[in-house]
């Protein structure tokens, strides 16, 4: 089980860069001409993959327990070596969407 998950749902976010602090003005940059080329090979993405996802923590807890009905007793000891404050939070997620890891 991962920890950077639930970190994920769990810390907050990070604003204390801006959005443009990692980009050069162009109009400050001598000698750049702004160019246009079409890639062949990129094309736009066919879909979000995730757009049927409304709440990704609901997900997380209904797949685990989806895994858990079909191995029954791989996930209690995975989730014990969790950290105490992932376990409890992952633990939150179960209650919450009223799962059960068997």
């Amino acid at each position: 089980m991962k920890k950077a998950l639930i970190s994920l749902f769990e810390l907050p976010t990070d604003e204390s860069a801006l959005p443009d602090d990692h980009f050069i003005e162009v109009d400050d940059t001598p000698g750049y001409q702004a160019q246009y080329a079409q890639l062949t090979c990129a094309k736009g993405a066919a879909g979000d993959p995730l757009a049927g996802i409304d709440s990704p923590v609901n997900f997380l807890a209904v797949s685990l327990g989806e895994l858990s009905a079909r191995s029954p007793g791989t996930l209690p000891a995975r989730l014990a070596a969790l950290d105490e404050p992932h376990r409890q939070a992952l633990q939150h997620y179960l209650n919450t969407y009223s799962v059960q890891i068997c």
